[in-house]
């Protein structure tokens, strides 16, 4: 016997609230953000881009002990940011100049304005909507006014369709040619060991130099990586 879902339980697990992350740091004021979200969203669910995923936390992880120096003083620009865990994380904490989250729904980048609002990072971190494969996004900032030259581009999970992968390399084509001297980072969940190799083929097909990272542990059960505080759902 197959059990459906009511309408009630899954409008349990949309149900957004607020999430406090914490730096695993030696401190009696320990690094945090708080972001609104699902946490009990599952992927499968098809609504991914509302809670934080394992690749984000894995790269505000290494960001903050490993990467800092990418970020700081810096002009960033994320993709498929969702709700804005790292965009965040990098306004709040690692002192970036100027944070660009960009994401293919407005309706969860709403949500991620909310966000740097409540981390008080909202003059710091912007948002634009981009549909990957499009030349129309707008890359400025808009409080100055001025076109911001991006220093680095970062991502999380963005690795999850190989049907996407054709519009992101022309993203970052056009993003490579418009800031010839811009790095990029990006974590990602390896689900399927073929989806990756088909992204870096693709990369290589592009000639853009790759670097892997290899992770074994679960990055939520990690001491070296960012954690959920005991009360996930506490108010703020």
């Amino acid at each position: 016997m197959l059990a459906k879902k009511s309408n009630n339980d899954i409008d349990s697990i949309q149900e957004k609230r607020p999430v406090t992350y914490t730096a695993p740091v030696l401190d009696l004021d320990p690094p945090t953000v708080t972001i609104l979200e699902a946490p009990s969203l599952l992927a499968s669910n098809g609504d991914t881009g509302n809670r934080t995923w394992d690749a984000a936390l894995f790269l505000a992880t290494y960001l903050f002990t490993d990467g800092r120096r990418f970020v700081q003083d810096k002009s960033i620009l994320e993709l498929g940011g969702g709700l804005g865990f790292v965009s965040v994380f990098c306004g709040k904490h690692l002192d970036a100049r100027h944070v660009l989250l960009t994401d293919a729904s407005e309706a969860i980048l709403n949500t991620a304005k909310q966000n740097a609002e409540l981390n008080g990072v909202d003059n710091i971190v912007q948002t634009s909507v981009l549909e990957w494969g499009t030349r129309d996004f707008d890359l400025v900032s808009q409080s100055e006014g001025d076109t911001v030259s991006y220093d680095l581009i970062l991502g999380s999970d963005m690795l999850y369709e190989p049907r996407d992968f054709p519009a992101l390399m022309s993203t970052l084509q056009d993003l490579f040619a418009r800031y010839p001297k811009i790095q990029m980072l990006i974590s990602s969940a390896v689900r399927r060991e073929e989806t990756l190799q088909s992204f870096l083929d693709a990369c290589n097909g592009r000639e853009f130099l790759n670097l892997m990272l290899n992770k074994k542990d679960n990055p939520t059960r990690s001491k070296a990586c960012m954690f959920l505080t005991p009360d996930p759902g506490r108010s703020v």
